[in-house]
């Protein structure tokens, strides 16, 4: 199946030959930036069979050359690191609140000041406040959670870095505005590990943001119709920012770029 949209190389994964339906597996990458759409729309799409080597070896020596270029850095790191706090972050802080994915802050233009009572609670601070995603778009994810199990591999795949980023998001306990329920949540296992104890749970919601925007795109291909655009135009008004609202501030350019 095809998981990749906007011409982006797809890497195929157990897929036979079109033509010979008896013929072995194997891994390959779209050639044609147009197979996303004619998937979608049952049409039929060929593959060449030595693309995923090509792009595995790609990939490997780009990481390769990446070390090398990064290698200064990387060796100021390791010096620096007896000087480094073991942990830089409170997890527990920068969690998000499981009442942002519906409620927004003040940033946010439609209901932000509505609803600043409820966000004034949540905790770390205003920039890092950004699970909110909205109603529509929360119930376009519940409707695909609902129809996950009949639809593609992609849907799948979305669904679940959906909720599994919603869930490592919440962190290692449940806020729920100036409630916290003390019973550990599943990153309250790995909190406490090397580096990882200062990762900060709520940016996991950029992947939450990711796999939605993903469904959006999948929503409006499967029917492009006025009604299911309707939907998504809906829900990106609910995101509309506030631009007189603390955290958004203009840029000064220094004279060198100028």
């Amino acid at each position: 199946m095809v998981e990749s949209f906007a011409g982006l190389p797809a890497v195929v994964q157990s897929v036979s030959r079109p033509d010979d339906h008896k013929a072995p597996l194997y891994c390959g990458v779209v050639d044609d930036c147009t197979a996303p759409a004619r998937y979608l729309h049952g049409g039929p799409i060929y593959f060449r069979r030595d693309g995923g080597c090509d792009l595995a070896r790609d990939v490997g020596l780009a990481g390769i050359v990446t070390i090398i270029l990064a290698s200064p850095f990387l060796l100021y790191l390791v010096k620096g690191m007896k000087v480094v706090p073991g942990q830089l972050n409170d997890p527990d802080f920068y969690s998000a609140d499981i009442l942002n994915f519906l409620v927004p802050t003040p940033v946010t233009l439609p209901g932000g000041a509505l609803f600043s009572s409820v966000s004034d609670q949540f905790t770390g601070n205003i920039s890092e406040q950004d699970a909110y995603i909205g109603l529509p778009f929360f119930l376009l994810a519940v409707y695909f959670s609902t129809i996950a199990f009949r639809s593609s591999l992609l849907v799948k795949r979305c669904v679940l870095v959906f909720w599994i980023s919603v869930l490592f998001s919440l962190g290692g306990v449940l806020h729920a505005g100036e409630n916290v329920a003390h019973g550990p949540l599943p990153w309250h296992l790995v909190d406490h590990l090397p580096v990882v104890s200062s990762v900060l749970p709520v940016r996991f919601a950029m992947f939450t943001s990711l796999a939605l925007t993903v469904l959006c795109a999948v929503f409006l291909a499967q029917r492009p119709t006025v009604g299911r655009y309707g939907v998504v135009l809906c829900g990106l008004l609910f995101l509309f920012p506030a631009p007189a609202a603390q955290g958004w501030e203009a840029t000064t350019s220094s004279p060198f770029f100028t």
